[in-house]
Protein backbone atom coordinates (compact mmCIF):
# COMPACT_ATOMS: atom_id res chain seq x y z
CA UNK A 1 0.00 0.00 0.00
CA UNK A 2 2.69 2.14 0.63
CA UNK A 3 4.20 1.51 -2.34
CA UNK A 4 0.81 2.53 -4.46
CA UNK A 5 0.13 5.44 -1.89
CA UNK A 6 3.98 7.09 -2.57
CA UNK A 7 3.54 6.73 -6.61
CA UNK A 8 0.09 8.42 -6.70
CA UNK A 9 1.65 11.27 -4.75
CA UNK A 10 4.70 11.26 -6.89
CA UNK A 11 1.89 11.45 -10.22
CA UNK A 12 -0.07 14.00 -8.53
CA UNK A 13 3.33 16.15 -6.97
CA UNK A 14 4.37 16.17 -11.15
CA UNK A 15 0.82 17.12 -12.70
CA UNK A 16 0.77 19.93 -10.02
CA UNK A 17 4.56 20.95 -10.84
CA UNK A 18 3.53 21.28 -14.64
CA UNK A 19 0.42 22.91 -14.07
CA UNK A 20 2.15 25.72 -12.15
CA UNK A 21 5.28 25.79 -14.88
CA UNK A 22 2.36 26.50 -17.17
CA UNK A 23 0.72 29.15 -14.87
CA UNK A 24 4.16 30.72 -14.98
CA UNK A 25 5.15 30.92 -18.29
CA UNK A 26 2.11 31.71 -19.26
CA UNK A 27 1.98 35.31 -16.58
CA UNK A 28 5.91 35.99 -18.23
CA UNK A 29 4.46 35.81 -20.93
CA UNK A 30 2.06 38.25 -21.18
CA UNK A 31 4.57 40.39 -18.89
CA UNK A 32 6.99 40.36 -21.96
CA UNK A 33 4.56 40.73 -24.60
CA UNK A 34 3.01 44.37 -22.28
CA UNK A 35 6.93 45.62 -22.09
CA UNK A 36 7.29 44.86 -26.07
CA UNK A 37 4.14 47.08 -26.40
CA UNK A 38 5.51 49.29 -23.80
CA UNK A 39 3.62 50.62 -20.81
CA UNK A 40 0.01 51.36 -20.76
CA UNK A 41 -1.29 54.75 -21.65
CA UNK A 42 -1.97 56.11 -17.82
CA UNK A 43 -3.90 59.97 -17.90
CA UNK A 44 -3.71 62.56 -15.19
CA UNK A 45 -6.90 63.19 -13.64
CA UNK A 46 -6.97 67.03 -15.34
CA UNK A 47 -6.51 64.87 -18.73
CA UNK A 48 -9.50 62.67 -17.73
CA UNK A 49 -12.18 65.19 -16.64
CA UNK A 50 -11.57 67.58 -20.01
CA UNK A 51 -11.43 64.37 -22.16
CA UNK A 52 -14.23 64.06 -24.60
CA UNK A 53 -13.43 60.69 -25.65
CA UNK A 54 -11.36 57.71 -25.04
CA UNK A 55 -10.82 55.53 -28.08
CA UNK A 56 -7.98 52.94 -27.09
CA UNK A 57 -4.94 53.89 -26.40
CA UNK A 58 -5.88 57.36 -27.21
CA UNK A 59 -7.39 60.29 -25.24
CA UNK A 60 -9.10 63.69 -27.09
CA UNK A 61 -8.74 65.94 -24.76
CA UNK A 62 -11.32 69.42 -25.22
CA UNK A 63 -9.29 71.68 -22.54
CA UNK A 64 -11.08 75.16 -20.94
CA UNK A 65 -10.45 78.13 -22.46
CA UNK A 66 -9.03 79.12 -26.06
CA UNK A 67 -6.32 76.18 -26.16
CA UNK A 68 -7.08 73.58 -29.46
CA UNK A 69 -8.34 70.71 -28.91
CA UNK A 70 -6.10 67.43 -28.63
CA UNK A 71 -5.42 63.96 -28.91
CA UNK A 72 -2.80 62.06 -26.76
CA UNK A 73 -1.16 59.26 -24.73
CA UNK A 74 0.48 59.75 -21.63
CA UNK A 75 2.66 57.73 -19.65
CA UNK A 76 3.30 58.68 -15.98
CA UNK A 77 7.24 57.72 -16.03
CA UNK A 78 8.82 61.09 -16.25
CA UNK A 79 11.27 59.82 -18.72
CA UNK A 80 9.06 58.36 -20.57
CA UNK A 81 7.79 60.34 -23.69
CA UNK A 82 4.33 61.13 -24.68
CA UNK A 83 3.13 62.02 -28.29
CA UNK A 84 0.04 63.86 -29.01
CA UNK A 85 -1.93 65.30 -32.44
CA UNK A 86 -2.97 68.80 -31.90
CA UNK A 87 -6.62 69.64 -33.83
CA UNK A 88 -4.76 71.46 -36.52
CA UNK A 89 -2.97 68.76 -37.26
CA UNK A 90 0.80 69.28 -35.48
CA UNK A 91 2.11 66.04 -34.30
CA UNK A 92 4.09 66.36 -31.21
CA UNK A 93 6.68 63.85 -29.37
CA UNK A 94 7.37 65.67 -25.65
CA UNK A 95 9.54 64.31 -23.46
CA UNK A 96 13.18 64.82 -21.05
CA UNK A 97 14.50 66.43 -24.27
CA UNK A 98 16.28 69.77 -23.28
CA UNK A 99 14.50 71.24 -20.49
CA UNK A 100 15.99 74.36 -19.71
CA UNK A 101 17.94 74.92 -23.63
CA UNK A 102 17.42 74.23 -26.78
CA UNK A 103 19.43 71.42 -29.19
CA UNK A 104 19.39 69.55 -31.69
CA UNK A 105 18.46 65.39 -31.81
CA UNK A 106 18.04 62.78 -34.62
CA UNK A 107 14.96 60.68 -34.78
CA UNK A 108 14.55 57.45 -36.57
CA UNK A 109 10.93 55.68 -37.03
CA UNK A 110 9.33 52.87 -37.86
CA UNK A 111 5.47 51.88 -37.92
CA UNK A 112 5.67 48.76 -37.54
CA UNK A 113 8.07 46.32 -35.82
CA UNK A 114 10.65 45.21 -38.34
CA UNK A 115 9.39 47.56 -40.45
CA UNK A 116 11.36 50.58 -43.02
CA UNK A 117 12.98 52.77 -40.73
CA UNK A 118 13.21 56.38 -41.34
CA UNK A 119 15.40 58.99 -40.23
CA UNK A 120 14.39 63.03 -39.77
CA UNK A 121 16.81 65.36 -37.73
CA UNK A 122 15.83 68.60 -35.71
CA UNK A 123 17.29 71.78 -34.47
CA UNK A 124 16.07 74.06 -31.82
CA UNK A 125 13.74 70.94 -30.07
CA UNK A 126 13.48 71.88 -26.08
CA UNK A 127 10.97 69.81 -24.58
CA UNK A 128 8.53 69.29 -27.64
CA UNK A 129 9.71 68.04 -31.45
CA UNK A 130 6.86 68.80 -33.81
CA UNK A 131 6.93 65.57 -36.56
CA UNK A 132 6.09 66.29 -40.24
CA UNK A 133 2.25 65.97 -41.05
CA UNK A 134 2.97 63.99 -43.77
CA UNK A 135 3.36 60.84 -41.32
CA UNK A 136 -0.05 60.79 -40.09
CA UNK A 137 -1.05 58.32 -42.98
CA UNK A 138 1.50 55.93 -41.39
CA UNK A 139 -0.34 56.78 -37.67
CA UNK A 140 -3.57 55.89 -38.99
CA UNK A 141 -2.75 52.71 -40.62
CA UNK A 142 0.18 51.73 -38.49
CA UNK A 143 -0.17 49.29 -35.33
CA UNK A 144 3.00 50.45 -33.37
CA UNK A 145 5.15 53.40 -33.80
CA UNK A 146 8.56 52.80 -32.77
CA UNK A 147 10.73 56.12 -32.17
CA UNK A 148 14.72 56.72 -31.12
CA UNK A 149 15.63 60.36 -30.24
CA UNK A 150 19.05 60.94 -30.36
CA UNK A 151 19.64 63.91 -28.51
CA UNK A 152 23.07 65.30 -30.23
CA UNK A 153 23.76 68.38 -27.98
CA UNK A 154 23.28 65.65 -24.86
CA UNK A 155 26.59 63.04 -25.28
CA UNK A 156 23.65 61.07 -27.88
CA UNK A 157 22.00 60.40 -24.88
CA UNK A 158 18.76 57.89 -26.47
CA UNK A 159 15.76 57.72 -26.09
CA UNK A 160 13.40 54.82 -27.08
CA UNK A 161 9.61 54.04 -26.99
CA UNK A 162 7.37 52.22 -28.62
CA UNK A 163 3.61 53.70 -29.08
CA UNK A 164 0.41 52.24 -29.50
CA UNK A 165 -1.63 53.39 -32.36
CA UNK A 166 -4.57 51.14 -31.59
CA UNK A 167 -7.72 53.49 -31.41
CA UNK A 168 -5.85 56.18 -33.32
CA UNK A 169 -7.85 56.82 -36.61
CA UNK A 170 -10.97 56.46 -34.27
CA UNK A 171 -9.78 59.44 -31.75
CA UNK A 172 -8.65 61.26 -35.48
CA UNK A 173 -12.12 61.14 -36.56
CA UNK A 174 -13.71 62.11 -32.99
CA UNK A 175 -10.71 64.86 -33.01
CA UNK A 176 -11.57 66.35 -36.62
CA UNK A 177 -15.65 65.76 -35.31
CA UNK A 178 -16.68 68.64 -33.92
CA UNK A 179 -17.42 67.33 -30.60
CA UNK A 180 -14.74 70.02 -29.27
CA UNK A 181 -15.72 73.89 -29.07
CA UNK A 182 -14.14 75.86 -31.99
Amino acid sequence: MKGKRSLFRGRWWGRSAGLAGIVLCLALFAVNAEQALGAEPVWTLWERSHAVAREKDWLVIDPPGASACYMKQSYPDPGKMEISLVREGNLLVCGPFYPEEEGRARLTYRFRPGGEVHSLKRGEVSNCIVLPKDLLPGFKSGYTLGLTVVLTDREDKTLKQEFSLMGFTAAHRVLQSGVCKP
